[in-house]
């Protein structure tokens, strides 16, 4: 597997503490440190230097250019050289989860979408009409034209309670045992077409506190289910993009970070094995 399929958007500085894509021959690794607008809201501003910096590849956020850029919903991303058909990308903490709506924009047929959550990000920003962690998903579902169907998986019961009823037509929320049953048993989920492409995000919030520190609150889901439960979809979908958020922070309090950055390295470095392997 090409090793240049994999992107690293590091906001925060917290993969200095990681070390699982140091052995890789060529990530794409896109610093934006310095992109004001971008810690849990996205403003306008940065969602288009945030797709400069997609569509252009390894740089730092300096040399994304003032300006418009393409790479709106129905770009070619197989024509992109900077978001690779079938890549893995790594974007920081649950702060940034906003990235999967961004990148997900640049698909250009339908596709449906698989979420790893203990958060629906289902909620309207209070700070008006703009992205952010909390909010993408209902986001996507408001303006991709090509999303059909989602399912989350792990969210928490009282945040799923609270989220408008008008899109349950299009989004399922199951426990992670649900989502287990339905990969193992019918081969995967409800009323899914098996030929329609599917992104998948991760955050590892979804995980229980005793396998990983993230700075959300978080579930009960074992590193070994999530594991088995991403091979399974691999196996049983064609999984056209991943992508992986969920580390702590940099400044966390009561939070050894070295430690924290260290297991969560060994988790991404696992679910990028298990992405490599099934898509040699």
């Amino acid at each position: 597997m090409n090793q240049s399929k994999v992107s690293i958007f590091d906001f925060s500085g917290i993969y200095d503490h990681e070390g699982f894509y140091r052995e890789f021959k060529s990530p794409r690794f896109i610093c934006l440190k310095d992109l004001p607008g971008t810690n849990c809201l996205c403003d306008d501003l940065a969602v288009e230097a945030i797709k400069k910096a997609v569509l252009a590849g390894d740089h730092d956020i300096e040399d994304v250019a003032d300006g418009e850029c393409s790479g709106d919903n129905g770009a070619d991303a197989d024509k992109n050289p900077g978001l690779p058909e079938k890549g893995i990308r790594f974007f920081d903490s649950g702060n940034y989860h906003y990235m999967s709506k961004i990148l997900a924009d640049f698909q250009d047929r339908p596709f449906n979408l698989i979420v790893y959550d203990h958060h629906p990000d289902m909620q309207p920003t209070s700070f008006g009409n703009i992205l952010s962690c909390g909010s993408w998903v209902m986001d996507l579902l408001d303006t991709n034209k090509f999303i059909q169907k989602v399912v989350i998986i792990g969210a928490a019961e009282h945040l799923i309670r609270e989220v408008d009823p008008s899109y349950l037509d299009r989004v399922t929320f199951l426990t992670h045992k649900e989502s287990y049953e339905a990969l193992d048993q019918d081969g995967g989920f409800a009323d899914w077409d098996a030929a329609t492409p599917v992104y998948l995000s991760i955050d590892k919030d979804v995980l229980d506190v005793a396998e990983i520190t993230t700075n959300w609150d978080q579930g009960d889901m074992s590193v070994k289910d999530l594991y088995k439960q991403i091979e399974m979809i691999y196996n049983a979908y064609c999984v056209v993009a991943t992508d992986v958020c969920g580390e702590c922070a940099v400044d966390q309090e009561d939070c050894d970070v070295a430690q924290a950055a260290a297991v969560s390295s060994n988790i991404n470095a696992g679910i990028y094995e298990i992405w490599r392997r099934c898509n040699k």
